[in-house]
């Protein structure tokens, strides 16, 4: 494997964790922001509301993006074998 391929296959890697992080980070912070909209109303500072209410914006997201996610890991697990075995793991 060339440095050329390997520096490519590294960014494909971080780019694809950045983008399928995204989703359950805009869930967490959409659940933070309403969790802290609940304390500012009801003046109530409990840190086991803004936990779970992050944690259920964290498991709508795993519900919902779950399967898609599962699919670009594999779809890219699998262009990672082909490349590998194209190249000779040399």
């Amino acid at each position: 494997m060339t440095v050329a391929l390997l520096g490519q296959a590294l960014r494909d890697v971080a780019v694809l964790a950045m983008w399928l992080a995204l989703p359950f980070l805009i869930a967490v912070a959409i659940g933070g922001a309403i969790a802290a909209l609940l304390g500012a109303v009801t003046q109530l500072q409990d840190s086991a509301i803004t936990l779970l209410a992050r944690l259920g914006g964290f498991v709508i997201a795993a519900a919902i993006f779950g399967p898609a996610v599962a699919a670009q890991v594999q779809h890219f697990g699998q262009q990672m074998i082909t490349l590998i075995a194209t190249q000779g793991g040399s």
